[in-house]
């Protein structure tokens, strides 16, 4: 999972926490970013729970089924496209 960046569908960005704190548990969103350039470099979604503490980062949307991250690979590639038109 290194080096994805999540994209939420509407109905899990409604569900989960953005602004998970500590141990917090249910559905989470994680961001992290550089320190040293101050650029988002990953994000996760996923659940925390009681057997899980640590957190299960989802590939796709628990709702409907859908494909809800990026490669950063794919990231440059669309980033370039749109540098070129």
């Amino acid at each position: 999972m290194v080096g994805q960046m999540l994209t939420p569908c509407d109905a899990l960005n409604k569900i989960i926490d953005h602004n998970p704190i500590g141990k917090a548990k249910g559905l989470v969103f994680w961001e992290f970013t550089s320190t040293k350039t101050g650029k988002k470099t990953k994000s996760y979604a996923g659940a925390r729970t009681k057997q899980f503490p640590d957190g299960i980062v989802f590939n796709h949307c628990p709702m409907c089924g859908e494909k809800i991250y990026k490669d950063i690979e794919e990231l440059e590639v669309e980033f370039n496209t749109k540098q070129e038109g």
